[in-house]
């Protein structure tokens, strides 16, 4: 008896040392950690569900999974997570009693690991992109909410960016139906800057990957096209210097499509 509760004070010493203290996300709402995602648990920023940029919980039910309102981690937290030597996810087990399995190593510098599983109650659902604004609560000069992610020049971005605009930052306030530009103002300077999203890439029903932006008759595209056909289209092939189509194909079902060009409205 004594030994198992030396064991299980040895337990809840190292996973509480691990929980990084301190974070929060980038407009200052604190992270709550340990939480529970997709059926995992997460003891520090994850970029699962977010096109590659990191959040935390800022709030979970009473058993700990995440409940629909999170934030972007600051540089801070990010660092501190990633400063953790286990990994920052540990897998949910079918089991309603907590399976802990420790793994001692003889590295100076790595210390006692601990995987730690446990039931989620709930399954929540995948973030929706488009309730990013109001987690994030970056506004412009003029006050209103930046809209994130969104699409500009084919690049995907999480932030505002200084793209094509001198160096200053800037951000959408409203976008088009498929996450494309179609107003915009100038960020304040408290919000991130840059934060470019990964995505996965557009093919052809042939496997190839479209080329975006492409240029046709003189007007620039950054998505799947229905232009004199019905089925949309991209380039594959375009002009160094001016993005012209040389050659083309139809897009598979995965890609984004627009019926008209990039500035769309």
């Amino acid at each position: 008896m004594y030994m198992k509760y030396l064991l299980n004070v040895l337990i809840s010493y190292i996973f509480q040392a691990k929980v990084p203290e301190g974070c929060s996300t980038i407009v200052g709402y604190p992270c709550v950690f340990p939480f529970i995602y997709n059926n995992t648990r997460h003891i520090g920023c994850t970029a699962d569900n977010l096109y590659g940029v990191f959040w935390c919980a800022t709030s979970v039910d009473k058993n700990g999974v995440y409940n629909g309102t999170y934030g972007i981690c600051s540089p801070s937290c990010l660092e501190k997570s990633q400063s953790l030597n286990i990994s920052t996810t540990l897998p949910i087990s079918s089991k309603n009693t907590p399976t802990i399995t420790i793994s001692t190593t003889t590295s100076a510098t790595t210390p006692t690991t601990i995987t730690t599983t446990y039931i989620s109650t709930t399954t929540p659902t995948s973030i929706a992109t488009t309730t990013a604004t109001t987690m994030l609560n970056c506004l412009t000069v003029n006050g209103e909410n930046c809209t994130f992610p969104f699409i500009y020049n084919g690049k995907h971005y999480g932030s505002c960016t200084t793209a094509d605009n001198s160096g200053v930052s800037w951000c959408p306030t409203s976008l088009t139906k498929n996450g494309n530009v179609k107003e915009y103002d100038y960020c304040l300077k408290s919000c991130p800057i840059n934060v470019e999203v990964k995505t996965k890439e557009c093919k052809t029903i042939n496997g190839n990957v479209c080329s975006f932006p492409f240029n046709y008759n003189s007007v620039k595209y950054d998505h799947c096209k229905s232009i004199g056909i019905i089925r949309p289209w991209c380039a594959v092939k375009t002009e160094k210097d001016t993005n012209e189509v040389i050659a083309w194909e139809y897009c598979n079902s995965q890609c984004d499509t627009d019926s008209g060009p990039s500035h769309d409205e």
